[in-house]
């Protein structure tokens, strides 16, 4: 999160904390609840899995929204951008391997 989100970039709103914060907890999550469903659906048909599987996608977001504001907002990419999203598609990558 440190790559995407640097304090510095954010100025000194009190509310930047909470954010990231906020969205390193959702991070967390995601990858508790790949856990605890993949523990608790044991006897669940292939068809309901592939569904919650397909929910790792949300992952990358944050990786096609960077191209989408260089197109329409005429922002810049930066290197944490990049490594940020390398780190998003390694994740994503190690969540969905077998």
């Amino acid at each position: 999160m440190a790559l995407v989100a640097r304090p510095g970039d954010v100025g000194q709103s009190p509310l930047a904390g909470w954010a990231i914060a906020a969205a390193l907890g959702a991070c967390c999550l995601y990858g508790v609840v790949g856990v605890l469903v993949k523990r608790a659906a044991q006897g669940v048909p292939p068809r309901a899995m592939a569904a919650a599987r397909a929910l790792t996608v949300t992952y990358l977001i944050p990786v096609f929204g960077v191209p989408w504001g260089v197109l329409f907002l005429g922002e810049s990419v930066s290197a944490p951008m990049l490594g940020g999203g390398a780190l998003a598609v390694l994740g994503t990558v190690l969540v969905l391997r077998k």
